[in-house]
């Protein structure tokens, strides 16, 4: 979706300064990025297997209906960290298992 959302702003600066030259743009553009603020990259606690499988059976007895996408969600906004395959991999493990 980000894609799309740049090329629809790209055209639409394009065309609205009655710009001749997409360098030109490239270059506007360049700089106004210049100016945003360095990304801010939080780094979890890693989890073992066990951690993980413990916090998805909590949350899903809190939330039965939760997806793997959102419980992976809830898990890292609380400071912790597992790789998106391993987890979803345990979720729908224990999302079968389940009577």
């Amino acid at each position: 979706m980000l894609n799309i959302s740049v090329a629809k702003y790209i055209v639409k600066e394009f065309t609205s300064k009655q710009l001749n030259d997409l360098n030109e743009l490239s270059q506007k553009l360049k700089e106004e990025l210049k100016e945003l603020p360095e990304r801010e990259v939080k780094k979890g606690i890693r989890r073992s297997p066990e951690e993980v499988k413990s916090f998805i059976l909590k949350i899903m007895e809190k939330n039965p209906g939760i997806s793997a996408t959102h419980a992976l969600r809830e898990f890292r906004d609380s400071g912790n960290s597992f790789e998106e395959k391993r987890f979803r991999a345990e979720f729908m493990a224990l999302r079968e298992a389940k009577p």
